[in-house]
C-alpha cells in the first residue's frame, strides 16, 4: 500500500531509530502489527491511524515549536488527517468539513450531524 510506505518513510525521517515494532506500538497494536499488515498488502486500520495521530500529537507537544522535528510532525499529522478524511468520505459518502481557523457563527439555523471530529492544538 502506497500510504503505508509513505507513512513509514515519513516517520523514519523524523525518528531514524524507528523499527517496525516501535511503529506498531505507536499505533497501539501488537509488535507484529505493521509487518503483518504490510505482508498482507492491506491498509493500516483507521483505529490504528487515530491512535498514531494521538501519539504524534503528544510527541509534537514535546517538540520545540519551529524546529525541524515539529514541522515534520505537523506535516505528517496533516497527511494522516487527510487520509482519515478520505476514508470517512469513501465509507459514508459525506464530505468532511475541514477548518483551520476557529469556528464562526453560522449564518443560518440549519445544522447537520457532526459524525467525526479531528482537532489539534497549536
Amino acid at each position: 500500500m502506497q500510504f503505508n510506505t509513505e507513512l513509514y518513510w515519513a516517520l523514519s525521517e523524523i525518528y531514524p531509530n524507528l523499527t517496525v515494532r516501535s511503529i506498531s506500538k505507536m499505533m497501539g497494536r501488537s509488535q507484529g502489527y505493521w509487518s503483518s499488515v504490510n505482508a498482507q498488502n492491506i491498509a493500516v486500520s483507521t483505529s490504528a491511524l487515530v491512535h498514531l495521530l494521538d501519539a504524534l500529537t503528544c510527541l509534537k507537544i514535546q517538540s520545540m515549536p519551529g524546529s525541524t522535528r515539529f514541522e515534520r510532525l505537523t506535516l505528517l499529522t496533516t497527511k494522516i488527517e487527510q487520509e482519515l478524511f478520505t476514508r470517512f468520505q469513501e465509507e459514508t459518502g459525506l464530505e468532511a468539513l475541514v477548518t483551520t481557523e476557529r469556528p464562526i457563527s453560522p449564518k443560518n439555523d440549519n445544522y447537520s450531524v457532526m459524525p467525526f471530529v479531528v482537532s489539534s492544538y497549536r
